[in-house]
């Protein structure tokens, strides 16, 4: 919900980018949805998540929001382990 909300308030300013962000978090919401032992394949989607926003962190993506979105990624990894 906050990718797509940062994505209308122009906040991550490419589509591209936003489909390829909210590609990944519903590929690891549909793992997670399957059980906790593809809980593994969603952690690695959310650290391909993670690599994206680095990618345009201060092109696409203004650091306030990749900081807000990256530190969220990292907690719904802590909770996949």
């Amino acid at each position: 919900k906050i990718t797509k909300e940062a994505y209308e308030l122009g906040w991550i300013k490419k589509q591209d980018v936003y489909e390829g962000l909210n590609d990944k978090l519903v590929a690891a919401k549909d793992n997670i949805k399957k059980g906790w032992w593809n809980y593994h394949t969603a952690r690695n989607l959310m650290e391909a998540y993670k690599h994206l926003l680095n990618a345009q962190r201060g092109k696409a993506i203004d650091e306030m929001t990749y900081r807000m979105l990256y530190y969220d990624a990292n907690e719904l990894i802590g909770m996949l382990k």
